[in-house]
């Protein structure tokens, strides 16, 4: 497995119900619909800091479609093929297909407003929370 497909795979840690949510999503569910089931499955930090809720949902939803697709079947490096899957099917799944975070192409990427449309509204008071137990920048006593 590659390195960009094990982290999308990691920012939703159990197999078992990243494997359940996939094939709801799959299935037809929308994402939000799958991420209110399992609002609890995709971690609110990431490497000891807040994750804002409208990434909490870019990882998730790769993951969901990384889990969905398994290995990689495209070759980043062929343009034609990418653009061709870009065009037909979407960015996150070009970037699934490849393994790749395919950067040249972020203009493709989905506005932002998008993702946040889709976190379950406990993310946002939970990053909220999370937020203010931040310890706030040193100050010195004058």
């Amino acid at each position: 497995m590659n390195f960009v497909v094990a982290r999308r795979l990691e920012k939703w840690p159990s197999a078992e119900t990243r494997a359940e949510a996939a094939r709801m999503f799959n299935s037809g569910a929308s994402l939000a619909e799958v991420l209110r089931r399992y609002h609890d499955a995709v971690p609110n930090q990431w490497k000891g800091k807040p994750v804002e809720p409208a990434r909490r949902v870019i990882y998730a939803h790769y993951a969901l479609l990384q889990e969905i697709q398994g290995d990689p079947d495209v070759d980043p490096a062929d343009a034609a093929n990418v653009e061709r899957i870009i065009r037909e099917d979407g960015l996150p799944r070009a970037c699934v297909r490849t393994g790749s975070a395919l950067t040249r192409y972020r203009n493709e990427w989905p506005r932002l407003s998008w993702y946040r449309g889709q976190a379950p509204e406990c993310w946002t008071t939970e990053y909220e929370v999370l937020l203010s137990a931040e310890p706030g920048p040193a100050t010195t006593p004058s």
